[in-house]
């Protein structure tokens, strides 16, 4: 315990610390000086004089803090562009100068900062990669299983749908490959039901499709294996069937045609 200090003093840790009555002084301008630095937040009874003053050290001590009543400064402070030019959108993004537009619109009107807005841009591409993925997806499993009458099937499917004043939203995903193939086969089939009837429809377009699905052309090779012409020269269809043959060989594989260099004159 320093011998210098007043008795009264003596028990105080505050200040019994300091061996050198030099250490205390040092440490008093050191105290002094960072409460001149410091600002004190006004009381709940502090006049407007002393609230104004308090903002005004505020600014010039803590540049970077913005008033809470200037709603730009805010706005800016967190990110926020001054400029719907000012939201990046990538190239490989792909986006017309319309959707350049009415994202930078929609981000504006929401008040997203440059970081938030680049985060829903992300996720609005991810959203496109899905959704053209799984198209890629259903119209595989249609072509695995219409074959190469597949675009011809989609099209009278959109016609016959567009006549009986189907939903054009359902129209357009028909003929671009997004309804599934549990909803395409069942209206495949009433078409042809309507066809077979003689109606009206059925007689002005031939629902039944020149292409047959692989598994039809199975079905028909069979069948043709079967005719004694196919197996005999000298027969004047023979030529014929062994084309007919080719033909639906290459359809039960999923070829529009026959691909060289099988194909015969």
């Amino acid at each position: 315990m320093p011998e210098w200090l007043p008795e009264e003093f003596k028990d105080d840790a505050a200040v019994n610390k300091f061996k050198e009555p030099v250490e205390l002084v040092k440490a008093y301008k050191e105290a002094q000086s960072f409460i001149g630095q410091s600002i004190r937040v006004p009381t709940e009874n502090a006049g407007e004089a002393d609230v104004n003053a308090f903002r005004e050290k505020l600014k010039t001590k803590v540049p970077s803090l913005v008033d809470s009543k200037d709603e730009k400064g805010l706005a800016r402070a967190f990110g926020v562009p001054e400029k719907a030019e000012e939201y990046a959108i990538p190239e490989e993004a792909k986006f017309t100068e319309e959707e350049t537009k009415a994202f930078r619109e929609r981000a504006t009107s929401l008040g997203l900062s440059k970081k938030q807005a680049d985060a829903v841009l992300k996720a609005e591409l991810q959203q496109r990669t899905n959704a053209a993925n799984a198209i890629k997806e259903n119209l595989a499993s249609i072509e695995k299983d219409w074959g190469a009458g597949t675009k011809e099937r989609l099209e009278k499917i959109a016609t016959v749908a567009e006549r009986f004043g189907f939903d054009k939203e359902w129209i357009a995903g028909v003929r671009d490959g997004k309804v599934p193939l549990n909803a395409l086969n069942p209206f495949f089939k009433m078409m042809n039901a309507i066809g077979a009837e003689g109606g009206e429809l059925g007689k002005n377009n031939g629902f039944t499709s020149s292409k047959p699905t692989p598994e039809e052309a199975e079905r028909q090779l069979a069948e043709l294996s079967k005719n004694p012409a196919f197996l005999n020269p000298k027969d004047p269809t023979h030529a014929h069937l062994q084309k007919e043959f080719m033909r639906l060989t290459a359809l039960t594989m999923g070829f529009d045609k026959v691909p060289d260099p099988y194909i015969q004159g």
